[in-house]
């Protein structure tokens, strides 16, 4: 059994927001054909597409870019890239923008106090291309706030009224004619100015001009609170379907008109997946870095033979058996390539008689990077950053040598962990009555590890890189901070000494301390 808790560095970093000049941007620039439903690329967006509401069928990308043609400036037409997205009848699906502190709204300033896009002031430009399959209701653009679906509608450009015209919904129930219906590509640019009562909104159908004009095709001023944090698109009655392209959301005119924005990139796998270790019932994860644009389709494998509905960076593996053991690779699919990942073999060996928990931090080497990871057995959660930056996995296992009995090294697996000073990393095991110490009868009354009669042994490798103050292997109760540790194996005095702390401020005398890697087994009667 590794560390369950050792000591930490603090480190601070700051972001710093790189600026854009589009602030979100969806050109649903993604594998033909492929359901919208999870999907998350662009900018600018909180989180992927959601499907609000359907009825059957589903909502799909579509092969080719939505053309405006003299329904927009010239030259619109050549910066558009990648597909579109169709929405069959009785369908709706959202996606929620990204109005967080860091992201690109709240950097230029235009996040109100209520977190929504909408400070007063501000004026917001958002364009997009629209193509109907007939002009009675029901299609449309919609504006939400705080729900994607009717509920949080609070505007709207489509046609929710009788008759063939679009119209713009705002407030939610107010209709006002923008101009008559058609099934060509439409092109539209909305400006809302915020204010402090109820905003302005001016729109204009198939602008040509590369400069904002002077006069909208509809103008509302005063007219409702335009303040949103969610765009869906919607479509029902009539076997209504309506596409939707290059949806842009800018500063400017020009911002909407004229900028292109994430060119189509060849997936890469920019970190590869690493082999692991795990005893049965433990949990393997493989992670992988991936780029590319339009955002690359995941697919992992085992033994070269797909494993369903795995498609994130992050291959999870709860509860390993034997047979989990092989070879796993990722592949990455766009509309610009396919590329395959570096094999990563993962070794699955049956658990000893006896052995109730195990860490051997068999994870992939990286700077602080133990916070999150949940190999091993007998754990109930992962490695929990309790002060500073977190521990770092390093390569390789540390070998104990002479320190420990003959055959101990071969018998260890993976990687080690490296605790930089001033940091504490965590992690606490499983005491419920199904897990591996319930089971056993180790667990007393107040649920923790300590059952009267009952003996514990555990064992561990440490090598601090000097023999004064401060390290140590702790034992934790209720807490793993200052305020829970009750004991501890290495140097919290003066001197060179290894010590054992148990009560937390008794300090009884182990041996002489040193840099070598040194083996402890602890026996709890």
């Amino acid at each position: 059994l590794r560390p369950v808790l050792l000591a930490g560095l603090f480190t601070a970093a700051a972001m710093v927001p790189l600026h854009a000049r589009i602030l979100a941007y969806e050109g649903f620039d993604y594998i033909p054909d492929a359901p919208l439903v999870g999907l998350a690329g662009g900018q600018g967006w909180a989180a992927p597409w959601t499907v609000v509401s359907a009825a059957g069928g589903s909502l799909n990308v579509v092969g080719g870019s939505l053309l405006a043609g003299t329904n927009a400036p010239a030259g619109y037409d050549a910066k558009s890239t990648g597909q579109s997205v169709n929405l069959i009848s009785n369908h709706r699906a959202g996606r929620l923008l990204d109005t967080s502190a860091t992201g690109s709204f709240s950097q230029a300033g235009y996040v109100d106090g209520s977190g929504r896009i909408g400070a007063d002031g501000k004026t917001l430009y958002l364009s997009f291309l629209q193509q109907a399959d007939g002009t009675s209701l029901f299609y449309e653009f919609e504006f939400h706030r705080g729900d994607l679906g009717d509920p949080g509608r609070i505007a709207g450009i489509g046609n929710d009224q009788g008759g063939d015209d679009v119209n713009l919904r705002a407030p939610a129930g107010t209709h006002t004619p923008i101009g008559a219906g058609n099934t060509d590509v439409n092109f539209y640019v909305v400006r809302i100015d915020f204010q402090p009562d109820n905003d302005d909104i001016r729109v204009w159908q198939n602008p040509v001009s590369a400069t904002e004009p002077g006069e909208a095709t509809l103008t509302l001023t005063g007219q409702a609170d335009m303040s949103f944090d969610g765009i869906s698109f919607g479509a029902f009655l009539n076997a209504r379907q309506v596409a939707h392209d290059e949806l842009r959301i800018g500063e400017s005119w020009q911002d909407v008109m004229s900028a292109v924005v994430n060119p189509p990139t060849v997936p890469q796998i920019t970190g590869q997946p690493q082999g692991a270790f795990s005893y049965t019932g433990g949990t393997v994860r493989l992670t992988a870095a991936v780029t590319g644009n339009p955002a690359p389709a995941l697919r992992w494998f085992h033994n070269d033979i797909e494993i369903p509905g795995k498609t994130d960076p992050e291959l999870i593996l709860t509860n390993v058996q034997t047979a989990d053991g092989g070879n796993y690779k990722l592949t990455a699919t766009n509309s610009s390539g396919t590329v395959t990942s570096a094999v990563a073999a993962v070794t699955v060996q049956t658990k000893p008689a006896g052995l109730i928990a195990y860490e051997g931090f068999d994870y992939a080497a990286g700077t602080a990077n133990l916070p999150g990871q949940n190999g091993g057995v007998g754990w109930a959660e992962p490695w929990q950053q309790i002060s500073g930056a977190g521990q770092s996995v390093t390569d390789g296992s540390l070998t104990a040598g002479v320190h420990a009995p003959a055959g101990y090294d071969s018998q260890s697996h993976g990687n080690q962990v490296n605790l930089p000073n001033g940091q504490r990393d965590g992690r606490f095991l499983d005491t419920t009555p199904e897990g591996v110490f319930g089971a056993l009868g180790y667990v007393d009354d107040f649920g923790n590890i300590g059952a009267d009669g009952k003996t514990l042994y555990l064992s561990f490798l440490q090598q601090p890189n000097g023999t004064s103050s401060f390290y140590e292997m702790e034992f934790h109760r209720g807490d793993l901070g200052d305020p829970g540790r009750i004991g501890g194996v290495g140097n919290d005095q003066g001197g060179s000494n290894v010590n054992l702390r148990a009560p937390n401020e008794v300090h009884s005398l182990i041996g002489p301390g040193s840099t070598d890697v040194n083996f402890y087994v602890v026996r709890i009667d």
